[in-house]
């Protein structure tokens, strides 16, 4: 196995812990609705991955969702329940991510939306500011575990995939980059992120 030359984090799960739950909790309060009627309703559909691709702005989304889930909310509203699934950063990566950079080129790739990258850069600017690029599903028009969407982040980060080695929590987007040649690992916890950083010298 080649050694890698460079890294690629997944951000929710990896980076930053993230829990939908907090959102239905945040629309529920607000509205008086039962939250688990909210969480019934909730569907990661295709406007969902059009709205991660970059393909509808965000007012489109939340007026999706608004319908969807039957909540009488403003934007704003919709908005701040949909930024309330970012809880905070894993414990203990930030040292990691300092540790290794300017050691071994270091990247992030995010299946994301607007709304959330602007949420991000402002509570997680400390930790993202740590990769050389971040790249993001809604800026680049392709989302994992798309074949396209690895192929494009591999090129733009310049290293044949498999040189790389890219962390991420699901499973799915793991087949998807193992499909386009990158290695990786699957991070349950953060202590799998440890173990293949010393497994591989880093």
């Amino acid at each position: 196995m080649t050694r890698p030359k460079a890294l690629l984090f997944d951000l929710g799960g990896v980076v930053i812990e993230v829990d939908m739950q907090r959102s239905f909790d945040h629309w529920g309060d607000r509205t008086g609705t039962d939250v688990s009627k909210i969480a019934e309703r909730h569907l990661r559909d295709e406007v969902h991955d059009q709205y991660e691709r970059g393909e509808i702005p965000t007012e489109a989304y939340m007026d999706h969702l608004r319908q969807l889930m039957e909540l009488d909310l403003s934007h704003t509203e919709m908005v701040d329940g949909w930024n309330a699934l970012l809880v905070q950063e894993i414990v203990g990566i930030r040292a990691v991510l300092q540790r290794l950079s300017g050691a071994v080129p270091l990247y992030a790739f995010s299946n994301t939306n607007a709304a959330h990258v602007e949420s991000m850069s402002v509570r997680f600017g400390d930790a993202l500011n740590h990769f050389d690029t971040v790249y993001v599903s809604s800026s680049i028009g392709h989302r994992k575990p798309e074949l396209k969407s690895f192929l494009h982040v591999a090129d733009a980060m310049g290293f044949p995939p498999e040189e790389i080695l890219f962390f991420d929590d699901s499973p799915v987007n793991l087949d998807g980059a193992r499909k386009a040649g990158l290695q990786t690992v699957h991070v349950r916890s953060h202590d799998d992120v440890l173990a293949a950083l010393s497994q591989h010298g880093f």
